[in-house]
């Protein structure tokens, strides 16, 4: 199976793991904006 349906899979089954997957996934989200708002700080 090629990476895409993977990618799928775990999306589609994550449901039967607590969301750890998508917890992970929004937590890696929220620290490239928070790292993303504080290089574009202009009270950096």
């Amino acid at each position: 199976m090629c990476y895409g349906d993977g990618k799928i899979w775990d999306l589609e089954t994550m449901r039967y793991r607590r969301n750890a997957p998508l917890m992970l996934f929004n937590y890696e989200l929220r620290i490239t904006n928070y790292e993303f708002l504080f290089i574009n700080n202009p009270f950096h």
